[in-house]
């Protein structure tokens, strides 16, 4: 089942290892970290089954919240990529996960402000007028004062 491209091996798979694992958090984890890594890594599944799976695995095996933040931790780099595949998305983010998404999403649009602001300070330095400045950045008054009084 663990070279499987059908998702429903996984959630077969997740199902065994729940009840292997009943009694044992450290096991729990263990599987729940071997899915979370098949499902990542699998490039034929669509955005909607990787995040159902994600969810579904997740929500089967539950471990400590100590566990869930190790997990966080290691697909840390793994969930970027999957954030940017996810960011859209209306299902449901698997709560494991969904700090280091949310994290994630967080540090995108802080660089998507900035970015701005590097366009419009460019911009007042070749002449643009202030309204065509906010025009095309989608800054604020107050931003570009605040940008006119840093140069």
């Amino acid at each position: 089942m663990l070279k499987s491209n059908n998702p429903f091996a996984l959630v077969v798979l997740a199902g065994k290892y729940m009840l292997k694992s009943e009694n044992n958090a450290d096991d729990r984890y263990q599987f729940k970290r071997q899915l979370f890594d098949l499902i990542l890594h699998n490039k034929n599944y669509s955005q909607e089954y990787t995040q159902s799976l994600l969810s579904f695995v997740d929500y089967l095996l539950t471990v400590p919240e100590e566990m869930n933040q190790k997990l966080q931790d290691e697909f840390n780099s793994t969930a970027e990529e999957e954030v940017n595949l996810m960011y859209k998305s209306s299902f449901p983010e698997p709560p494991t996960l969904k700090p280091l998404f949310d994290k994630l999403r967080k540090e995108r649009e802080e660089g998507k402000v900035e970015e701005k602001r590097k366009i419009a300070e460019v911009m007042l330095k070749n002449g643009y007028s202030d309204e065509e400045i906010i025009k095309m950045t989608s800054i604020t008054e107050d931003e570009l004062e605040e940008i006119k009084n840093q140069i």
